[in-house]
């Protein structure tokens, strides 16, 4: 078996594909000790919050959390939440309120994994939530659209900090060998068994460190690389549905047609050009 790479973990691809589609309101809230919510449910939105300075204590889903400053707040829709400011060092934070859209079923399922509460962010998640309030406050035209860019920065920063430590476990290196080799091989279908081989791992333990470093199953992996694969063929327009089908292994065009429509809603013929 070849040496596995040293150096960074490269290769793997969890997808988080998702895009913001409207933001209904950035606040800035200034420190106010009598500022609280109880078991509160935001059925409209997505919430994502950073504390500019002070303290706060948060309830979500059974868990308490001491907000302070440089912590980022991801509340999903239709999420219940209990919130107070400290009383003697009450939290100054800015809010902002989005629709967020999930492209596929795993992204839908890998945001929904995302934590409530991240401290210490890198100081730039601050400085966006800075220009959010000062577009939304100036609302220029395209502020919409620049307001929707600086959320979906601030949740790319969320998934890094997220996955970090996935990405240093143990055996990391192994799994991004196992993706990168997918990638390259998109036409063709491994088992389980096949990949751990490869891995050098035994399939009981491939299967939990490559769910755990790209939050998926080896199975859903090569899926989603196909169904990325055949959308950038399609919508290149230099192949129809049949050759696309061809061209990622897959024998029998009505099988992919229905797989394709099944993971991402629509039917492949509706990006096909040629």
């Amino acid at each position: 078996m070849e040496e596995l790479p040293e150096g960074p973990v490269s290769g793997i691809a969890m997808s988080y594909d998702c895009a913001v589609t409207g933001v209904d309101y950035v606040i800035n809230r200034t420190p106010n000790p009598s500022w609280g919510i109880k078991d509160f449910v935001n059925s409209r939105s997505h919430i994502l919050a950073y504390c500019v300075s002070g303290k706060a204590y948060y309830r979500v889903n059974g868990t308490s959390h001491r907000v302070v400053s440089g912590t980022l707040i991801f509340l999903t829709k239709g999420l219940p939440h209990t919130g107070r400011s400290d009383h003697d060092d009450p939290w100054h934070f800015v809010s902002a309120a989005f629709q967020l859209a999930a492209l596929d079923e795993e992204s839908a399922n890998l945001l929904k994994d995302l934590p409530p509460i991240t401290h210490n962010v890198p100081a730039e998640v601050g400085n966006l939530f800075y220009q959010m309030r000062v577009a939304w406050e100036a609302k220029q035209p395209g502020h919409q659209l620049q307001i929707r860019g600086l959320l979906s920065l601030v949740l790319s920063r969320a998934v890094e900090e997220h996955t970090r430590p996935a990405l240093s476990a143990p055996h990391a290196r192994r799994v991004a060998a196992i993706t990168g080799h997918l990638l390259e091989n998109y036409a063709t279908v491994y088992s389980v068994e096949e990949l751990a081989q490869m891995s050098g791992l035994s399939p009981s333990h491939f299967r939990v460190v490559f769910k755990k470093v790209t939050g998926m199953t080896a199975t859903n992996y090569q899926q989603h690389i196909r169904i990325t694969k055949a959308t950038e063929f399609l919508s290149s327009g230099e192949h129809n549905v049949t050759e696309t089908a061809r061209l990622l292994g897959f024998r029998d065009v009505y099988y992919f047609s229905r797989l394709y429509k099944r993971v991402t809603g629509i039917n492949p013929s509706r990006l096909a050009k040629g």
